[in-house]
């Protein structure tokens, strides 16, 4: 099997170089045999459902949520969740965030910001937060008050932050000022 080279268009052995041009296939352009991974990434707990790829600093990136939930509350090891933003050409992790809470629903990306909404859902008393942290550092800029769990992820739209909790009711905060609308 043969692909074109992306540089110049002439057919090229995949993996290889192209003999015209000499351009070099980067792992992520080569196909992979069926049943194999280009890499793999061990995340602390388990992917919340939604991962979201940005692109920070002119690489492209997935922003994964994660959370961990011991299978039973007396568990010595406590809740936990954040996100890892793992660099899709290397599978390099670039950064990542630690937030004390459970991730379950994902993430909203806007204005250089990640929103993140965390809680626990369980029996733990079901507390939670709104975490907005540094786009190309992870850095928590953030953190709501405690409140109810967040369980969906959160948008963003005009500076604003919206989100529901387990309160029952639809939350807007300013992005910046941190002020509820």
């Amino acid at each position: 099997m043969k692909l074109f080279c992306a540089k110049c268009g002439a057919y090229m052995p995949i993996g290889d170089e192209c003999p015209r041009c000499g351009w070099k296939r980067s792992r992520i352009e080569s196909p992979t045999p069926p049943g194999e991974a280009f890499w793999k990434v061990m995340v602390p707990g388990s992917v919340a459902e939604r991962i979201v790829k940005v692109d920070i600093k002119g690489k492209s990136v997935l922003l994964v949520p994660w959370s961990y939930v011991p299978e039973n509350y007396k568990d010595s090891r406590p809740l936990d969740g954040g996100v890892v933003a793992i660099d899709i050409a290397t599978g390099n992790e670039i950064w990542s965030a630690k937030l004390g809470l459970p991730v379950h629903g994902g993430i909203a990306v806007g204005d250089k910001r990640i929103v993140v909404g965390a809680g626990d859902t369980g029996d733990g008393g079901g507390k939670g937060r709104i975490f907005v942290l540094d786009l190309e550092t992870g850095e928590i800029l953030w953190g709501s008050r405690p409140g109810a769990a967040v369980r969906a992820a959160p948008a963003i739209s005009e500076q604003r932050v919206y989100y529901v909790s387990d309160d029952g009711y639809l939350h807007g905060v300013n992005l910046k000022s941190q002020e509820e609308i």
